[in-house]
């Protein structure tokens, strides 16, 4: 590639300096008009494109780049729709300690600076003209002379501060103690090009005055100050407030942006299939919002054919068809339909044309009332929902003499039927009586699946340690039936070590998964010796014994259950560990660091005081999910 002309005096670029800035600086220090003096006539042609700009710089050995180019290239290497290319923005505060042009500052999606707490500038105070980079010769001042240092500014409220400081992917939130994402929505745990895809997502959908929400088109909202203002104080209120403000964004996506509702219901199945390709799971609090949501407000049957919606998102749809509802809780149709007629019942009908039909749906919430009030018998799905366990459970309730039912039979029909009262009397054996939940204690389900198929039948025997007394519980008020049974944690911990086999072997994706860790991480552990295997001939291959297990947890830390214990993430207790000087076990040892570089010895940590306390206070239970 054809190297830039090298002019007299050449400024040595800074570590996050914008390439086209630096040309400018360039053109001030050698009184050049403009930055196009730089190129020569032959090879090619003059452009802004940032990539196209560093590589210039980077093949003119005059100009220093080639030293700074790793911190930079990130930025220059994203897709053009994302960065700013003609107009400068800036702070001028930063402009003013340091004149020169931060390549952040190219991305669209940046409209504030952190550090003075403003929004950044992308008009002449003076002339009111866009700031254009072909027409500035100098970073000091505009083209009409005026001094870009004395530019007014204004603040930004603490919210704007985290939605930047996510596209900066600092390590730790403004003030994130009180941030209800600040573990979900880590920076550090994101690229730059998945952050600014993010943030783009979360802008696009924001039900500002402006915002079309059209199908087609290039998203405009960060095209320049003043147009993006809007989109990012709304974003970060639905993002980056303290409490939840997605769920109340949601429902005013759907239910008051538009004053005809099946309006808005298309809108709003653009904005899931959107966030369901885009986002997904991989930000669990905002998937778990938009499918309560879904479950509670979307008026439409769901089947195993919305290939978008989870099979546990369709089995909690809370809208069901008025025949479905009928089969399920053995009532008849014309009662329901009484019920609904009456208003004891909210119902949805949905006319589909290609099939000429109405499909009448019913809430489930609302059937559920209705029976509790005027029926004593329910069958076996009733029960399950006003206990608040699955179906499986209500069997296994009925296996173990928790309650009594009449079978299925001619008489009582096809399922099971339980008296309310028995119900009754089995959630308040349970549950009247205990303190109030603290935060010492989670929920039954949770506990369910803390211990997975580790334990045979854990449901039966979760409920027969709380009556023995071997685990001490509280009640969240909150929630539904047993549901609302939360166990100790430390107590679970305790019951379940003591339940657990010792002669139990893992297969390496066994033990991956209860440890909730990559299979390739087993694996390595077992190459250098940390873990051992034995051969089975009952299981006709290798496995891993408790007692190995064991002898790891005893000598090794691994460094995410380290950070998930001490509350921080692990990309800062790394930055810890490594201040203190503690090596990963995996020092000279080639082959092995994708996956060891985590892993530390127990004793080289328990023999730095900043940490110790912290090290032993970790149980075995901790190095299990």
């Amino acid at each position: 590639m054809t190297g830039l002309i090298q002019p007299i005096c050449y400024p040595q670029p800074y570590d996050d300096e914008s390439p086209v800035g630096y040309l400018i600086r360039v053109c001030q220090a050698n009184k050049f008009n403009n930055i196009r003096w730089l190129y020569p006539e032959e090879g090619k042609l003059f452009s802004l494109q940032p990539t196209e700009i560093l590589e210039q710089l980077v093949s003119s050995p005059w100009s220093g780049f080639q030293n700074v180019k790793d911190g930079i290239s990130p930025y220059c290497s994203l897709s053009p729709v994302d960065l700013n290319i003609t107009v400068l923005r800036y702070c001028p505060l930063c402009l003013k300690e340091e004149p020169y042009f931060r390549v952040q500052w190219h991305l669209k999606c940046t409209t504030v600076c952190v550090k003075h707490q403003c929004w950044l500038v992308d008009r002449c105070f003076e002339c009111k003209e866009p700031l254009k980079y072909g027409r500035l010769a100098s970073v000091e001042n505009c083209h009409c002379r005026y001094s870009l240092f004395d530019t007014p500014i204004q603040e930004i409220p603490n919210n704007v501060i985290r939605f930047q400081q996510f596209i900066d992917g600092v390590d730790t939130y403004f003030e994130g103690g009180n941030y209800w994402l600040s573990e979900s929505l880590n920076p550090s745990d994101f690229n730059l090009r998945r952050r600014v895809q993010l943030v783009h997502g979360f802008s696009l959908w924001q039900p500002v005055e402006d915002n079309s929400l059209a199908r087609t088109g290039t998203f405009s909202g960060f095209s320049d100050i003043e147009t993006a203002k809007a989109y990012v104080l709304s974003a970060a209120d639905t993002f980056f407030t303290d409490t939840d403000g997605f769920t109340p964004f949601l429902y005013h996506l759907h239910q008051q942006v538009y004053e005809n509702q099946e309006d808005g219901d298309k809108l709003f199945k653009r904005f899931y299939k959107y966030f369901f390709h885009q986002i997904g799971v991989a930000i669990d609090p905002l998937y778990q919002a938009v499918e309560q949501y879904v479950n509670h407000n979307w008026q439409y049957y769901l089947s195993q054919k919305n290939s978008l919606f989870t099979e546990s998102m369709i089995d909690r749809h809370m809208w069901l068809p008025l025949q479905t509802a009928s089969n399920r809780f053995d009532i008849t149709k014309s009662e329901l339909k009484r019920a609904v007629a009456k208003g004891a019942v909210r119902s949805k009908e949905n006319y589909y044309f290609d099939s000429e039909r109405t499909l009448t749906l019913v809430y489930l919430p609302d059937v559920l009332k209705y029976l509790d009030i005027n029926e004593n018998l329910v069958n076996a799905v009733t029960a399950a929902g006003i206990l608040g366990v699955t179906k499986k459970q209500f069997y296994q309730l009925l296996d173990s003499s928790y309650i009594d039912g009449e079978a299925p039979s001619k008489k009582s029909g096809s399922s099971w039927r339980v008296n309310r009262s028995d119900l009754k009397d089995l959630l308040e054996r349970f549950t009247k009586g205990h303190p109030v939940l603290d935060d010492q204690y989670i929920p039954l389900p949770d506990a369910i699946r803390k211990i997975g198929n580790r334990i045979e039948s854990p449901f039966i025997r979760l409920l027969q340690a709380i009556e023995g007394g071997d685990i001490s519980t509280r009640v969240n008020p909150q929630l539904v039936g047993l549901r609302s049974l939360c166990l100790s944690e430390v107590e679970l911990a305790d019951w379940y070590s003591a339940k657990t086999v010792e002669d139990r072997f893992y297969s390496v994706q066994e033990l991956a998964k209860e440890m909730q860790v990559l299979p390739g991480l087993i694996t390595s552990l077992l190459g250098i010796g940390a873990l051992s295997s034995y051969y089975v001939p009952d299981l006709s291959g290798k496995r891993i014994t408790i007692r190995s297990v064991q002898q790891f947890q005893e000598k090794y830390v691994i460094l995410s259950k380290l950070a998930k214990c001490s509350g921080v993430s692990t990309h800062r207790m790394k930055s810890i560990v490594e201040s203190l000087g503690i090596q990963s076990i995996d020092e000279g040892v080639s082959d092995n660091a994708k996956f060891l570089s985590r892993i530390y010895y127990r004793h080289e940590m328990l023999e730095k005081k900043e940490i110790a306390p912290l090290v032993s206070s970790m149980k075995d239970w901790e190095y299990m999910g």
